[in-house]
């Protein structure tokens, strides 16, 4: 009868042993997902106080100074009686949203295809 006990014993200690194990697997693994995620969240907060992210913000959403980009480029193809034109085309083809990105995008599009007419009414 007592053999038999300590089989039993050796096998409850064994099952709880390897509980434990996976248990202790199982939280290094979450630990290690966290020092992940922190290490991550280190770096996009040290690239939003970089000073190169700050300069790129300035410059890139600055309303003034992509209204200004605009007019540039409606004057450099005399189309500015065609402004209200172009922002209404972004405003359908955006959903009512003109974003500095979908502006900048449309003049890149607008610019290469006024340059290629150009280069078509010179030949």
């Amino acid at each position: 009868m007592f053999p038999s006990l300590n089989i039993q014993k050796l096998r409850y200690d064994t099952i709880k042993k390897l509980e434990k194990e996976k248990k202790d697997q199982e939280d290094l693994k979450k630990l290690n997902e966290q020092k992940q995620k922190y290490q991550n969240m280190m770096n996009i907060n040290h690239i939003k106080k970089s000073d190169s992210f700050k300069q790129v913000k300035e410059e890139y959403y600055d309303l003034k100074l992509l209204d200004k980009e605009f007019e540039d480029f409606l004057e450099y193809h005399q189309s500015f009686p065609k402004k209200d034109l172009i922002e209404s085309h972004l405003k359908d083809k955006n959903n009512q949203d003109i974003t500095p990105f979908n502006l900048r995008k449309e003049m890149k599009y607008l610019d290469e295809l006024l340059n290629h007419k150009e280069e078509q009414i010179k030949k």
